[in-house]
């Protein structure tokens, strides 16, 4: 199911939807993430995951390993997890409107690195 579907699905959760008396998710979030995946562009490989306190996290498993995760704070912040090789990295709370670029810069360099058979070495796309 497309991300932007699934929201809409999120947006029917009620009290206790997990059965541990979680809230449902806080409309403004779901608005936010709608607006967020939009502005990302392709989101393909993105999933949204409701949060036992309201909220929402997309995530993003890339190749190699990879992952980038938005869990939304409310709906302008929200704090960032990646993981590349093994390293994990948070961010503090942020503002929305600088995910996509970080996003962009993520996926492109998650990208698996291609051969160079002249020299024999591993060489990143476009080095």
């Amino acid at each position: 199911m497309p991300e932007a579907e699934k929201l809409g699905e999120l947006r029917k959760l009620q009290t206790d939807w997990d059965s541990y008396g979680s809230p449902p998710i806080v409309p403004a979030i779901i608005d936010a993430a709608e607006r967020l995946l939009q502005r990302l562009g392709d989101t393909s490989g993105v999933y949204a995951v409701p949060l036992s306190n309201g909220s929402l996290q997309l995530e993003w498993r890339g190749p190699n390993r990879t992952y980038f995760e938005v869990e939304f704070v409310d709906a302008e912040h929200a704090r960032i997890l990646t993981e590349a090789n093994d390293d994990i990295t948070t961010t503090g709370t942020i503002g929305l409107e600088g995910i996509p670029a970080m996003f962009a810069a993520f996926r492109e360099a998650s990208q698996p690195p291609s051969v160079c058979p002249q020299a024999g070495r591993r060489m990143n796309i476009g080095e």
